[in-house]
């Protein structure tokens, strides 16, 4: 597996049966005749689970969240990828 995945981080290639999802709604609250009571689950295929964990391993990100920036005010997935960038995490190939 190490292999295969150092192969797929160095191509930038994820393998398209990884990037597919089974949806299953998972009941709420309320009127079960109602869509809106229902909440989408999506199960991943258990390999690219494994090497999404690899992947966030090589991450510095700290134990705080201080790099956390979803549902944070003036945090947005811009601020995200510019503080990667700056920590050399994005660097063009």
């Amino acid at each position: 597996m190490l292999k295969l995945f150092n192969r797929i981080a160095c191509d930038g290639a994820v393998p398209k049966g990884w990037k597919t999802a089974k949806l299953k709604p998972i009941f709420k609250k309320g009127d079960p005749s109602k869509i809106e009571n229902y909440r989408p689950i999506s199960n991943l295929n258990s390999i690219s689970k494994a090497y999404e964990r690899s992947l966030l391993n090589r991450l510095p990100l700290d134990a705080e969240g201080l790099n956390q920036h979803g549902f944070k005010q003036n945090h947005s997935t811009v601020t995200a990828a510019l503080k990667m960038s700056s920590v050399g995490i994005l660097a063009e190939k």
